[in-house]
């Protein structure tokens, strides 16, 4: 019969977390065990890793003092959490955010005990959240531009997340797609910045941050998709249905007044574009609601200086800055689903 200690060990290497332990003597911060889900999330076997430190992880975008700090340890059995960019073995890089524990044995030994946690997802939340504080242009020809160079941004970001949940077993082509993610993202950055440079004065957005950050697999809703750029609407209609959504997409109000009514069943999101041809997404929304006044509504927008964001911040509907992410959208979507209705 397995001992007490054996059956600890052996939940401990399939725990739905990933858990690294190290020695933690003076000088001291060799690996000796990481479970499966750590191997998992690094890419790296435990052969691999046994008897070297966490410095493996590290990439030209890791803070390499905290690094240091995390592998020197505090020196006491205070709990410590820190966030690092960190490098999957190939070179695909993300957010790890570590809660590390020193802890004793019988004989006297010093270990360190880490939770290793993939926030990658959360980090993009709160980058939405930061754009969607980005001072607003004002002349019309910005905004238009704004407007179609995000959404790009956001099919390149949707499309390049899809790429990445085929491609798990293949790090070189894993690394190829983050990059191409990442440059879409420092590219909508850069327009943002640019924008508050040229506008200094503020228009205060607000966004809604998840704070869950558990990989979200929903089945059965209905979305009401209304997005006028086709190359858009394409690449968020194949990312909510690979998420067990129902999408009936469509390219303006009419066509989405004409999904609606031929749809008996329950819709229970319409997630729209602000600037649509002739009838705009508040107005499209307003008319939906005549027909389903219970149904939820997601409004998002490309543009940098629409005054109905700072209206619909202020109240009661879901705003959303593009671009976007799939994962990042689809924390948005659950987070309004679970929403009760009269908040």
């Amino acid at each position: 019969m397995e001992t007490i200690a054996e059956l600890l060990a052996s939940a401990m290497h399939f725990l739905p977390e990933a858990v690294l332990l190290t020695e933690a003597g003076p000088g001291i911060a060799k690996i000796i065990f990481a479970n499966e889900y750590f191997q998992q999330l690094t890419g790296y076997s435990m052969q691999e890793i046994a008897g070297r430190d966490l410095t493996l992880l590290q990439g030209p975008g890791t803070d390499v003092s905290a690094l240091q700090s995390l592998i020197r340890g505090s020196g006491d059995d205070s709990v410590r959490t820190c966030e690092l960019l960190l490098y999957k073995k190939g070179g695909a890089l993300f957010w790890d955010r570590v809660i590390a524990r020193q802890i004793g044995s019988n004989d006297q030994e010093v270990y360190c005990l880490q939770i290793h946690s993939d926030i990658g997802a959360l980090k993009e939340v709160e980058r939405q959240s930061a754009i969607s504080q980005t001072p607003a242009a004002t002349k019309p020809e910005t905004s238009k531009i704004v407007h179609d160079f995000n959404n790009l941004f956001t099919a390149i970001m949707v499309y390049s997340g899809l790429l990445n949940s085929k491609l798990r077993n293949d790090d070189q082509l894993l690394r190829y797609t983050e990059e191409i993610m990442g440059a879409a993202q420092r590219g909508s950055q850069r327009v943002a910045e640019m924008l508050t440079r040229a506008h200094p004065e503020t228009a205060k957005q607000s966004a809604d941050a998840a704070q869950d950050a558990a990989k979200i697999e929903h089945k059965g809703p209905t979305l009401l998709l209304v997005e006028d750029e086709e190359l858009v609407r394409r690449s968020v209609d194949a990312a909510l249905s690979m998420r067990g959504y129902k999408i009936l997409p469509a390219a303006n109000a009419d066509e989405a007044m004409t999904a609606l009514l031929n749809y008996s069943g329950e819709i229970q999101l319409l997630v729209t574009d602000l600037s649509l041809p002739v009838t705009n997404g508040v107005e499209l929304a307003q008319r939906i609601r005549t027909v389903r006044p219970q149904i939820k509504v997601l409004f998002v927008s490309g543009s940098g200086d629409d005054p109905r964001m700072n209206e619909l911040a202020a109240g009661r509907e879901s705003f959303f800055k593009k671009p976007f992410t799939p994962t990042a959208l689809a924390y948005k979507i659950e987070e309004l689903l679970n929403k009760p209705s009269d908040e």
